[in-house]
């Protein structure tokens, strides 16, 4: 267990980083912080730059014959401009720690506090600081990484702060727990024309309002599956802000997200379709791209059953959940080489909700997540 200076150190090592937040692949201060406190609590092994800015601290067991169970928490922070007024607030415009990443590396930093202390039984744990998680492009170069230097565990586990469920509740589910999604980016390339004459333009106007409906219409027909599926439109522009020009350019930016990794593949192909359709149709140019793709994640039902009795030991109240968590989450990578399992931390009903402006992880929950995650240890390894 955590003592009242334990407690206040990691506080301390919380608030400090989301003074300082940096986005997701420039995490390189956030990394030296992380590496300075756990530097003070002498894991065996440290591994600096594991993958971009990924790190990860090595605590062995008495007995090296045993499972490695993987502690994993993310480093990045978003392109969001805090307006809340507390005392440790982002130094930097336009970047926060808005999603609770400050808080869920001072959990598994707090792991290092209590293995210094006292070393597993057997096997051992490693605590994993993971970059660029808010864009998906970190956690599966790292798992290249873990490979390579033979950090393979048999099980990994996360944990996700929840506003809107009671503080210190816990939320989990076997199988599907966060969707597959994509960020669509549609071009349609017309002409311009003087205002006077439109028709020595060719406008995309038509052709775009003919895609934005089809999302309706993609949304309303996917409804019918029984695995959950939502086309979001996250911007849409046309021509330029000028009263003399006619428009001759569109562009469209959509987020496809579904727990089934087949039916997101789907959506994707039907609306490159139907765009490519509807740019022929009105002579347009067209291009499309794909970005920030995450894939379903699932958590294996052995590893959630541990974190089930980590709870119950720990006397955690414990929600099962009916449908899988809407947003992303890249932790579904570990899946691919070992039992992973993530889980739901209650942040307060009145918490706003992540990436809010105002969001601020509570500093009460990391004594929880501490306690769950540690007792996982002492369940697994003795």
């Amino acid at each position: 267990m955590l003592n009242q200076a334990e407690i206040s150190q990691l506080t301390e090592l919380r608030r400090k980083l989301h003074q300082l937040p940096e986005i997701s692949g420039n995490e390189r201060q956030t990394a030296i912080m992380i590496s300075e406190f756990l530097n003070e609590f002498a894991p065996d092994e440290f591994y600096n730059a594991l993958s971009g800015n990924a790190l990860a601290a090595v605590y062995n067991g008495q007995d090296a014959n045993g499972p490695t169970v993987l502690f994993r928490c993310e480093l990045d922070a978003l392109p969001i401009l805090e307006t809340s007024s507390i005392a440790y607030k982002s130094q930097y415009d336009y970047v926060a720690h808005s999603c609770g990443h400050d808080g869920h590396m001072g959990i598994v930093a707090s792991l290092a506090v209590a293995l210094h202390k006292q070393r597993p039984a057997t096997g051992r744990v490693i605590l994993l600081f993971q970059p660029a998680e808010e864009t998906g492009k970190g956690a599966k170069p790292l798992v290249e990484a873990l490979k390579l230097h033979k950090l393979v565990p048999k099980y990994s586990f996360a944990l996700h702060n929840m506003p809107k469920m009671k503080m210190h509740e816990v939320a989990i589910k076997d199988g599907f727990f966060n969707c597959a999604s994509v960020g669509m980016k549609i071009e349609l390339l017309g002409k311009t024309s003087h205002a006077s004459h439109p028709e020595n333009g060719l406008s995309p106007c038509e052709a775009m309002c003919e895609i934005l409906a089809e999302v309706k219409n993609i949304n309303q027909e996917y409804k019918a599956h029984d695995a959950f599926c939502l086309v979001s439109i996250n911007h849409a522009g046309l021509g330029e802000e000028a009263f003399g020009i006619t428009a001759g350019a569109a562009k469209i930016m959509l987020t496809l997200r579904s727990e089934s990794d087949q039916l997101l593949t789907k959506m994707q192909n039907q609306l490159d379709i139907f765009t490519q359709k509807t740019s022929r149709k009105y002579g347009l140019g067209y291009d499309y791209c794909l970005d920030e793709p995450f894939e379903a994640s699932i958590n294996n039902d052995e590893a959630a059953g541990k974190i089930r009795q980590a709870c119950a030991d720990e006397n955690v109240p414990i929600t099962e959940l009916d449908a899988a968590w809407r947003a992303s989450e890249d932790f579904g990578q570990f899946a691919n080489i070992s039992k992973s399992a993530m889980f739901m931390l209650g942040s307060g009903v009145d918490q706003p909700y992540l990436h809010n402006p105002d969001f601020n992880f509570p500093d009460e929950i990391i004594e929880t997540g501490h306690n769950i995650f540690y007792r996982l240890i002492g369940n697994i390894l003795g």
